[in-house]
Formats: structure tokens, C-alpha cells, sequence
């Protein structure tokens, strides 16, 4: 139920949850019943108790930093959908740790009572073979830098400008314009569509809260007019274009006499 549960919180937070990202964030809880499998010698309660709270506590605070966040800057990006994936993984190793080394002084008591039984330190050796490898595999996708999963992301940071310049490289949304002037007739964008097919924009006024749209964008550069949000305009390229693109790029929307008095 835990394994069940947590991994519906963490496939309905994360924006590409059946992608090779959605697996990563998954992996921390992917763990659980591999644990539960290899190591099915005492104390096994004591095992799967430990594994379903670390890997309980890991879903719920994934699923309110992911749920909540607002993941437009490449930094915050990575912190949430490698680096709590990874701290998840690294919490469940200990707590494991620690009921695996408390087993291993069990058997080794054990076993200074019965030298024909050497189990001695079975358990810790097991366990400390397949942290090495969960966490080598962990090492090898960050360092590689392939841990860099789809979702929007404010590729550079600068002064206002008057046009909103959006980048589409699949469903990847790159923006250069963290701000905006607000035009008289709204708020322009400069679309690039990288890709070799058509690509849908979609956008939400100041967080969805005054509406929001979708423009299909053929390959190239389009430039588009959108009602000029109050305070922020969200965008997120995304192949289908309903609705549902589940994290944005966020812009401050600001007016011209509000940015000529700053």
C-alpha cells in the first residue's frame, strides 16, 4: 500500500511521469520491493517497516515540494526532480543501514555461540554491495549531466523587455525574458519552434487565475499577442495543447509606467 501510494503521489506531481525522469523520481521507491525481495531473512518485519516509513516520508515530501513548486529556474529544476530523488534514496540506504548492521551484531552474537554457523556480517555485506551500486548508478546520471528531465525552465535572467522571448526544443520551454512589459494591446511573444514538427504553446494568465490559451506553433519563429496578464504570464510548450502541461515558465508581467518609475 505504502509502494502504491506513494507512487501515485509522486506520477501525479511530476511533469513527464511516464518518461525516463518520472522513473528516476520513482527510484527510492523502486528500491522498496527489490529490498524486500533479496533480503527475506529475520528481521524481515523489522526491514519492510523501515523501508515503508523512509520511503512513505520521501513520497509525501516530494509530492508537496514537486505539487507546490514553482520549478522556472534551472537551479530549483534540479534540486527537486535529481536532488530529492537522490536524498530520498540516500535516507531509505540508512535507515536500512541501520537495521541491517543491528541484524549483522544479532547474528554475530549468534554465532560466537555457534562457530559452526558463520552468518556473521552476511546481512551488512549485502547491503552495503547494493548501496554501492544504487548509489554509483545515482552518480553516473547526474555526473553525466543526463539527469536533466523535461520540464520549463528560465534559461537567462535580465532587465525588462518588451518582448517576451520563448524557446521550444520539444516539450522543453526556454525563456530569456524572466520580464516583461505589458503593451497597451497585451503582451507579445516571440515563439521559436525548434523542433521539426508543429508544437503547441500553451499559456496561463497570472497562475490560470484570468485564463489562459494555446497557440500551434509550425516550425520556425511566430510571433503572438496574448491579453495582457496583471501579474505573471506562464508558457509551456507541450504536444497537445489542452490544458493539461502541468508546470510553466513564469514571467513578471510588468506595466510601462510602473518599470519607467523603477
Amino acid at each position: 500500500m505504502v509502494l502504491v501510494g506513494g507512487a501515485a503521489l509522486v506520477v501525479a506531481v511530476h511533469p513527464d511521469p511516464f518518461g525516463g525522469w518520472g522513473l528516476l523520481a520513482l527510484g527510492p521507491l523502486l528500491f522498496l520491493p527489490a529490498y524486500a525481495l533479496v533480503f527475506r531473512t529475520p528481521p524481515r518485519g523489522r526491514r519492510v517497516a523501515a523501508a515503508s516509513v523512509a520511503a512513505l516520508a520521501y513520497a509525501l515530501v516530494y509530492g508537496v515540494v514537486a505539487g507546490l513548486g514553482d520549478e522556472s529556474l534551472r537551479e530549483v529544476r534540479r534540486a527537486v526532480y535529481v536532488g530529492l530523488p537522490a536524498l530520498g534514496l540516500v535516507v531509505m540506504l540508512v535507515c536500512l543501514a541501520a537495521v541491517e548492521l543491528a541484524g549483522a551484531m544479532a547474528e554475530w552474537r549468534q554465532s560466537a555461540h555457534h562457530p559452526e554457523e558463520p552468518r556473521a556480517g552476511r546481512a551488512a555485506t549485502r547491503l552495503v554491495v547494493a548501496a554501492a551500486v544504487a548509489m554509483t548508478a545515482w552518480g553516473i546520471v547526474v555526473g553525466t549531466g543526463l539527469a536533466d528531465p523535461r520540464v520549463v525552465v528560465a534559461d537567462a535572467r535580465g532587465g525588462p523587455s518588451g518582448v517576451a522571448e520563448v524557446r521550444c526544443e520539444g516539450e522543453d520551454t526556454f525563456v530569456s525574458t524572466p520580464t516583461v512589459h505589458a503593451q497597451a494591446d497585451g503582451v507579445r511573444i516571440r515563439a521559436r519552434n525548434r523542433g521539426d514538427g508543429e508544437i503547441w504553446l500553451e499559456y496561463h494568465l497570472d497562475g490560470g487565475s484570468n485564463g489562459g490559451g494555446a497557440e500551434l506553433l509550425e516550425p520556425g519563429t511566430s510571433e503572438l499577442l496574448v491579453r495582457a496578464p496583471e501579474q505573471s504570464l506562464g508558457v509551456a510548450c507541450t504536444k497537445r495543447g489542452d490544458g493539461t502541461a502541468s508546470k510553466h515558465a513564469t514571467m513578471t508581467v510588468v506595466r510601462q509606467s510602473s518599470a519607467s518609475r523603477g
